[in-house]
């Protein structure tokens, strides 16, 4: 697949890829493309998601809603990996609760290219977007998921810190 490289984040390059080498990356990543196959036309659908499937991978999981059509996103879970790294517990959140400025408006864009269309988006780099944290490593996969009518719905991702 030819990558596309996607907006800009602080301290990352944000790009679409079927490239992902990580534990936690590739897992998720292989799990979403059997729910792409399982309705292909529509996207994969959240319906289609179950955690306890890929339960390894959950400590380093980050789980959307998309809210008012990618005004904001909210986030369903929050694994305790993610909590750590990003110093920050997150659960029932949204990024207008934890961003602000510059920051808030990066991660609106990059969520919002997740979910433009039915592709994987890696992220990797320093965690520099995140308040406090500028030097942790990470490798992540983000990917949209759809509701029944094919309308972005939620986004799950998966993260490597290293």
């Amino acid at each position: 697949m030819n990558e596309i490289t996607g907006p800009e984040l602080d301290g990352c390059i944000v790009e679409s890829s079927t490239v992902f080498e990580r534990p936690s990356t590739l897992k998720l990543y292989n799990y979403w493309l059997e729910r792409c196959e399982m309705t292909p036309d529509i996207g994969p659908q959240h319906e289609n998601i179950e955690l306890t499937d890929i339960i390894e991978c959950a400590p380093f999981i980050m789980y959307k809603d998309v809210v008012d059509s990618g005004y904001d996103f909210k986030n369903r879970y929050w694994g305790t990996e993610i909590a750590k790294a990003f110093s920050v517990e997150a659960t029932g959140k949204t990024f207008r609760d934890y961003y602000e400025g510059k920051v808030l408006e990066q991660v609106l864009e990059v969520s919002n290219f997740v979910i433009s269309q039915i592709h994987a988006i890696r992220i990797s780099g320093r965690l520099k977007f995140v308040p406090g944290v500028k030097n942790r490593r990470f490798d992540a996969v983000y990917l949209p998921l759809f509701d029944d009518t094919g309308v972005p719905s939620r986004y799950i991702a998966a993260y490597d810190f290293f």
